[in-house]
């Protein structure tokens, strides 16, 4: 199976050598449309955990301090549903290349 990484870093050189087999490769380029996406984001999930973690970090400190927590603690829940929804995007994204790259051919080389 073709690495995501060469996919990304040279589509259409791999389009082309792919063409050489006498089919249309250019699904190549959803491939990375697809892979951009879902590094986009995985970046955004990250920051939501990081948004995550920093506030019940906050929450235990305001607590022993006695404070309300309340609505902090719904921020968090709202980050959690967040995060689990793009999570399901991040996976169906990674689905679908996956399905995508298992069926390409090896990429040949050139002569």
């Amino acid at each position: 199976m073709l690495d995501i990484k060469l996919i990304r870093e040279n589509p259409e050189e791999i389009i082309r050598r792919l063409q050489t087999r006498g089919a249309d490769f250019s699904v190549i380029r959803e491939i990375v449309k697809w892979d951009e996406e879902r590094r986009l984001l995985l970046t955004e999930v990250e920051a939501k955990k990081n948004f995550r973690n920093e506030t019940s970090k906050k929450i235990g400190l305001l607590k022993r301090e006695g404070k309300d927590t309340t609505e902090i603690m719904q921020e968090v829940g709202e980050a959690n549903e967040q995060i689990t929804q793009l999570d399901a995007k991040v996976a169906d994204i990674e689905d679908k290349i996956q399905k995508i790259m298992s069926v390409l051919p090896n990429v040949p080389r050139e002569t």
